[in-house]
């Protein structure tokens, strides 16, 4: 009878027959989101209880959400933690259901389009090493805000290469958004002009985007 179990091989090169079980990983599979839901706002629900590092919602080839994701913490620790307290919770009107991701193995390839624009699909989550210090999360925004009034009012402070307001299904402001400078220093400097000042009469939040 063939063996059918799989052989996991430790760095020391010593080498155990798994029964079958799954390892417990530190990623955690997210299902039944509601399509609006953004990876920002999935990173921030799984934040509350344990140490984020990468998030991600799945999308289609034209950038709708599939309603589900992944959530990857800081340790084996923490996605269990996350499981045990967030399965059953609620996120934007709806209750997810949270396990352990049992495709831990495979290669994630998250590609997202080039350019500007409202309601273009994004692909977008977690920090890469490209991008650290050049991208901004802008928050506080007016419903009325578009992109093109980010891209507008922010390129003073440089060159901007991506910028978004974060939309739901119909189109609608979510009241927050991401820009992304050709280098970190102008995004610094647009940290500076722009935090905590008016934007169209709300005072509006510019930070770095990273987890935590």
């Amino acid at each position: 009878m063939a063996d059918n179990r799989r052989r996991v091989v430790f760095e020391d090169g010593d080498t155990e027959q798994s029964t079958g079980v799954s390892m417990m990983s530190n990623r955690v599979y997210v299902g039944n989101l509601s399509y609006d839901t953004h990876w920002t706002e999935l990173k921030d629900h799984f934040r509350a209880v344990a140490n984020v590092v990468f998030a991600e919602v799945f999308r289609t080839p034209d950038g709708y959400s599939k309603g589900c994701g992944i959530v990857e913490f800081a340790t084996k620790e923490d996605a269990a933690l996350a499981i045990s307290k967030l399965n059953d919770s609620e996120l934007d009107g709806r209750l997810i259901f949270v396990r352990e991701d049992r495709e831990v193995d495979k290669p994630r390839d998250f590609r997202r389009p080039e350019g500007f624009g409202r309601g273009a699909p994004r692909f977008r989550g977690g920090s890469n090493k490209q991008s650290k210090g050049r991208k901004l999360f802008i928050g506080n925004l007016p419903f009325s805000t578009t992109s093109q009034d980010l891209k507008d009012a922010f390129s003073q402070c440089g060159n901007i290469v991506d910028v978004y307001v974060t939309t739901d299904r119909s189109g609608r402001s979510k009241g927050h958004g991401c820009i992304e400078f050709e280098n970190a220093s102008d995004a610094q400097d647009a940290i500076d002009q722009f935090n905590n000042t008016k934007f169209q009469g709300r005072p509006i939040i510019v930070k770095e985007d990273k987890f935590e």
